[in-house]
């Protein structure tokens, strides 16, 4: 979520290491911290308490918001799967090759499908972190996780962000020079 910061600038340059075939720019971008990262979100805790009688032991909302969080942690594993397929493919260009047009578009293809799922991914932790503290009007008053410790997961997220922006900038700063 701290990072979506950074991600419009960071496919920015991106974009334009590619348009500019500077393999050294998306390089660069490529071995530094990039506006995400990943987790290995799993929901087998979820999926193996709905296997038992567990459900009927919570009210209907509380299983309702639970089952919500559950689903979208799913929704951010497989946004994460396709962020890193992307990235991965947008930052092809650093190893060198050819240069030719669709190369470049498919380079270019991928760096926008990028931008968007690491979009839905904010998307995605927002509402999750909103609904976990109880902000969220679906999660009014339920609060599976203490404030503190939101504040610790939040806490790390501007040094994480601060590295990502600067690489962009440093990024954008040699492809105008």
């Amino acid at each position: 979520m701290g990072l979506s910061r950074c991600a419009p600038h960071f496919i920015d340059a991106l974009e334009s290491a590619i348009l500019r075939h500077d393999s050294k720019a998306i390089g660069a971008l490529h071995d530094t911290q990039p506006p995400f990262v990943p987790r290995p979100w799993r929901s087998t805790a979820w999926q193996a308490a709905m296997s038992t009688e567990v459900a009927d032991h919570f009210q209907r909302g509380e299983l309702a918001q639970y089952a919500f969080m559950s689903n979208s942690f799913e929704d951010v594993r497989r946004a994460q799967e396709s962020i890193l397929t992307d990235f991965a493919d947008a930052t092809t260009g650093r190893l060198g090759g050819p240069s030719d047009p669709a190369t470049t578009n498919a380079q270019l293809a991928a760096a926008e499908r990028l931008r968007t799922g690491l979009d839905l991914e904010a998307n995605i932790a927002e509402t999750q972190l909103e609904t976990a503290s109880g902000s969220y009007a679906m999660g009014a008053g339920w609060k599976p996780i203490q404030r503190a410790k939101l504040r610790r997961v939040a806490d790390a997220i501007p040094t994480k962000a601060r590295l990502c922006e600067q690489t962009a900038k440093a990024a954008m700063r040699e492809l105008t020079t």
